[in-house]
């Protein structure tokens, strides 16, 4: 990995926290078929975007610092054949909503999203796009996710979860504080991560079609970045350049689910967000199929739980062991 891939956007701090990281979690997984997990260190950083980040939401702010416990995140997206076992014992319905090959003329918005669009023939092992094993999951909804997790907490007796909004967001800036972890230039995304790019366009005349005519109507936020990341659809997880905690396709791919309900304010610990009514869950990181401005690391968005669409997936988070935490703690004092 280059030192130099946020142009000097990496503090001292963050160096150390990538070397702790990587000698940690070297032995974080917890079994044959478990996501390979690394440890994050805690601390404070700064959620949200400033008022001056072009293509903001206001729900991004106001910025302020939070605080992160040590926790550990998936080094990737769980993959199609983690998922796949969990699946083999246990009913999972199909259906999916499947971007890019249906609702030719319009956009829809994924907080739009409804059961009866669904296409009842697609599921997480047929999306609509050819996937192997090594891809991320995909067309599972925020409730397979939460199921998973469940899953794999009771086979490895380990508090696997789906991680909270704030410790999603501090391990994807990994000390950053630029729109992207690698900085900002929108089309510099095609070294770190798989987004709506010329390949998609490409390959998929329905986006080709609904890009073109969101550029003839002046909807320059639905535009697609420049470079080409040389994928159309979904990626072999671990293809692109790591940010600066060693974690692999934090933009891109596959949006992933997160534990908070949707609530306009910014979170103000890392804890999730769970409070009724749940309407909907948030969603962090863009995907396959998305523009530069849900790539920024402050955007947040919002999927209804119950939804399988085939450009969501999900990265587990794990609690630590208090064996853990000291060992984490051994390695920051050498």
């Amino acid at each position: 990995m280059s030192w130099n891939l946020a142009k000097g956007r990496i503090s001292y701090g963050v160096i150390w926290a990538l070397l702790t990281a990587s000698a940690f979690a070297g032995s974080i997984q917890d079994c044959r078929d478990c996501p390979r997990m690394v440890a994050i260190p805690g601390g404070p950083f700064t959620m949200g975007s400033p008022e001056t980040e072009p293509e903001r939401k206001k729900s991004e702010g106001p910025q302020h610092v939070v605080s992160v416990a040590p926790f550990a995140i998936g080094e990737t997206e769980v993959t199609r054949g983690q998922y796949a076992v969990f699946a083999k014992e246990s009913r999972r319905k199909t259906g999916c909503f499947t971007f890019g090959f249906n609702h030719p003329v319009t956009l829809v918005f994924s907080d739009q999203l409804a059961e009866r669009q669904m296409d009842r023939r697609a599921s997480w092992r047929h999306p609509g796009f050819e996937q192997t094993d090594e891809h991320p999951v995909t067309c599972v909804s925020w409730r397979d996710a939460n199921d998973y997790a469940a899953w794999l907490s009771r086979k490895t007796n380990r508090a696997y979860r789906l991680p909270s909004e704030a410790e999603w967001e501090y391990a994807a800036r990994a000390g950053s504080t630029s729109p992207f972890f690698w900085g900002s230039d929108e089309n510099d995304s095609c070294r770190f991560g798989n987004a709506g790019d010329p390949s998609l366009v490409r390959a998929n005349p329905i986006l080709r079609e609904q890009v073109a005519t969101a550029m003839r109507t002046g909807q320059t936020n639905l535009r697609f970045v420049q470079c080409d990341d040389g994928t159309p659809y979904t990626s072999v997880v671990g293809r692109y350049l790591p940010n600066a905690f060693g974690l692999l396709d934090m933009i891109g791919n596959v949006w992933e689910y997160i534990e908070d309900c949707r609530q306009e304010s910014l979170p103000t610990t890392d804890a999730a967000q769970t409070g009724q009514p749940c309407e909907f869950r948030r969603v962090r990181g863009g995907s396959w199929d998305d523009s530069p401005p849900e790539l920024r690391s402050a955007r947040r968005g919002r999927v209804k739980p119950d939804i399988a669409r085939n450009d969501g997936g999900f990265r587990l988070a794990r609690d630590l062991t208090a064996a853990e935490v000291a060992r984490l703690s051994e390695v920051k004092s050498k």
